[in-house]
């Protein structure tokens, strides 16, 4: 039978109807894929229900970058529009969460691309929030409200596939942890909605068992006016980190860039080692090497030669059993001391660590910045007054037993700048250690030589409260003294005996250089007479 042409047009109508509300009825979310319908819509003549009608003619629906967690307030979202105005929300959190040292039981969701956990953020293009005010992670910092309109959203998780994932994706970027997550918090931020987001963020804090980490994925970003930041900051800067395209003008780019090779996310732990020790880790540009049960040393080429007691090295081995060696290799056979007058070497915290934990050791060095800044005023604290400025740095830092965070800890850092060569040995927690354990520094033959008592009389688990320059956990020491000015000094002295005999005079001399070297002077000096006069009682 043949439809008349108005009967067909009636009846596709009544079909695009039926098709229309289906799509639009609420169905129950079973992916973690947000999705926005497309933005090509045809308009159909009004019918007798007086019903909107919209067909869908885009062949798919707009899906978010699978890197993304789930959004939006179709998975539960609480969500917030921002519309010419400076919205920010307080949100009390379901499990503390501990940010570099600092734990949390609030934050802030901001519209500017902020989650700050102690004050609202300012915004504007005139205030940057990167200056060692706050502590907050900036997932993309920017004036938004001036220039679009668009939704915040977030939620928490304590149980579900978001956790899963969660799990899955922090053992993979920081593997090996064994770390199971117990809460994540996801905030999410969409500007430009035509439909679909041409600006698009999103923050993932993860905790559990001890364990605080943090996630920035990207997707598109349209371009921006005035300041772009992206990163993170803590009070005084302690720990602070700027992801690079988010600053130089290539922020567009940011989906294509990663810390943990998964193209559009960075990844961090909000772990805070002590404050002694010197920046570490990947995700500041160290060099990594895991430790499982395997017997490594790496050599190192230096891009400053460093003078160690007399000798000056271009290289040295960064080795997994807690030492620096100038010379050689030291045996990889710990039950041979390498305290034995063999090689010039640092040992933070010698031990035959393969055998019985798994880990990472990692280093880099530095010709300028803000380490070579710390390392000049550190050095200048515990040895002044030298006037002394660095124009070198090279940290190493053994991390044990990583669950998630290190049961053992310890760092050296070497300093030079002009004739002068230090070094630092910073210690923060150390587990129960197996077999022989020794911590200091030795030379060939043993000419200069130290051993940190504590590492050797079982006491090695405290090292973290010794030091012996005024600092708990902190060892400073000078490997090379360079060229020290020549001073001049007077004083009287009385004395019983006939210092007009040169044997009494030499005795008298180096008992007083014996004094000026107890107090903190170098021993690198000479002292002669000038003139001795003989007087009667």
């Amino acid at each position: 039978m043949k439809l008349s042409l108005v009967l067909q047009h009636l009846l596709l109508i009544i079909l695009v109807l039926a098709l229309t509300r289906a799509q639009w009825a609420p169905q129950p979310t079973s992916t973690a894929t947000s999705t926005v319908p497309s933005s090509e819509t045809t308009t159909l003549p009004a019918i007798t229900d007086q019903s909107a009608v919209v067909a869908m003619t885009s062949a798919e629906p707009w899906t978010a970058p699978a890197i993304f967690y789930p959004f939006g307030s179709a998975v539960g979202d609480t969500e917030y529009s921002v519309i010419g105005s400076e919205s920010q929300v307080s949100v009390a959190l379901s499990t503390p969460f501990t940010f570099f040292g600092h734990t949390y039981n609030s934050l802030y969701v901001i519209y500017n691309g902020l989650l700050t956990f102690t004050m609202t953020a300012i915004s504007g293009p005139y205030y940057s929030p990167l200056k060692g005010r706050e502590d907050f992670i900036a997932a993309l910092w920017n004036d938004f409200d001036d220039y679009f309109t668009g939704v915040i959203s977030y939620q928490q998780y304590t149980s579900g596939s978001v956790l899963n994932r969660a799990t899955q994706d922090i053992n993979q970027h920081f593997s090996p942890v064994n770390f199971q997550a117990s809460w994540v918090f996801v905030a999410t931020w969409r500007y430009n909605l035509q439909p679909n987001p041409q600006i698009l963020f999103q923050a993932v804090l993860i905790s559990g068992g001890g364990g605080s980490f943090f996630l920035l994925n990207y997707g598109d970003c349209a371009a921006l006016y005035e300041g772009t930041e992206a990163g993170y900051d803590t009070i005084n800067s302690i720990s602070n980190f700027i992801i690079p395209d988010s600053a130089n003008g290539n922020y567009q780019n940011l989906k294509n860039t990663t810390n943990v090779n998964v193209t559009g996310r960075w990844a961090f732990n909000a772990w805070a080692a002590p404050a002694i020790f010197y920046p570490f880790g990947s995700t500041l540009g160290d060099t990594e090497h895991h430790v499982n049960n395997d017997e490594n040393s790496y050599p190192v080429s230096l891009l400053t030669p460093f003078t160690f007691f007399g000798h000056t090295y271009n290289s040295l081995y960064a080795i997994y059993t807690g030492v620096l060696s100038f010379t050689i290799s030291p045996t990889l056979n710990v039950d041979i001391n390498p305290f034995g007058g063999n090689d010039d070497f640092i040992a933070p915290l010698w031990n035959d660590y393969d055998d019985y934990h798994t880990g990472v050791f990692s280093y880099q060095q530095y010709t300028n910045g803000s380490v070579l800044d710390r390392a000049t005023q550190d050095i200048n604290q515990y040895f002044s007054p030298t006037n002394f400025k660095a124009s070198w740095v090279f940290v190493a830092t053994w991390r044990y037993n990583l669950q998630p965070n290190p049961a053992i800890l310890f760092q050296v850092v070497l300093i030079s700048g002009g004739d002068w060569s230090f070094f630092l040995m910073n210690y923060g927690d150390c587990a129960v250690l197996n077999e022989t354990m020794e911590a200091g520094y030795n030379t060939m033959n043993s000419v200069s030589n130290f051993v940190i008592p504590d590492s050797i009389n079982g006491n090695y688990q405290n090292l973290k409260n010794t030091t012996n320059v005024n600092v708990p956990g902190r060892w400073a020491f000078i490997s090379n003294k360079g060229l020290e000015n020549i001073i001049g000094t007077q004083f009287k002295l009385t004395s019983y005996l006939d210092l007009t005999q040169s044997n009494n005079l030499e005795a008298v001399l180096q008992q007083i250089k014996q004094e000026l070297v107890s107090r903190g002077l170098s021993g690198n000096f000479e002292i002669k007479k000038r003139r001795v006069i003989k007087q009667q009682p």
